[in-house]
């Protein structure tokens, strides 16, 4: 497993709210649509891919969320279903190490 030990708060924390316990990534509305989604995305995919382990990254988020799912689908992740519990779209990143 990989987690995340530190965010260095004096260079993005105004604009990044990591949020390990429950992982979330949330980008402060002040700062979105100017590439920091996806500069974080492609980050923890970067790092994530370190663990040969495992060659899937799955995430899920509301599906009116156009914005996440136009990203998702841009770093190649494709729709696997729906998450019942809280009623988000479920996709997945197939990767090879």
């Amino acid at each position: 497993m990989i987690t995340l030990r530190e965010v260095n708060r004096e260079n993005f924390g105004d604009v990044i709210d990591l949020s390990v316990s429950d992982g979330q990534i949330m980008i402060n509305r002040k700062f979105q649509r100017m590439g920091y989604g996806e500069a974080a995305v492609k980050c923890l995919i970067s790092i994530i891919k370190q663990d040969k382990e495992h060659d899937k990254i799955y995430i899920s988020f509301f599906p009116e969320n156009t914005a996440a799912k136009k990203l998702y689908e841009k770093l190649g992740f494709v729709p696997v279903g729906i998450v019942a519990k809280d009623e988000k779209a479920a996709y997945c990143l197939h990767y090879r190490n």
